[in-house]
């Protein structure tokens, strides 16, 4: 199980992550507080490796 059971009612695991939906950050990014939360649901390939991408 990922984080405790965090994933969909199939039991396909998820990912939650934080990420900025702009591609400019003005001022020190380490400051910026305009991130948002994500989910992403974690997918395999044929051998049973995650595969993180959209």
């Amino acid at each position: 199980m990922l984080f405790g059971g965090l994933g969909n009612e199939d039991g396909n695991p998820a990912m939650v992550y934080h990420a900025r939906t702009e591609s400019e950050v003005e001022g020190d990014p380490l400051y910026n507080p305009n991130r948002h939360a994500m989910l992403m649901q974690i997918r395999y390939d044929m051998n049973k490796r995650p595969i993180f991408a959209i």
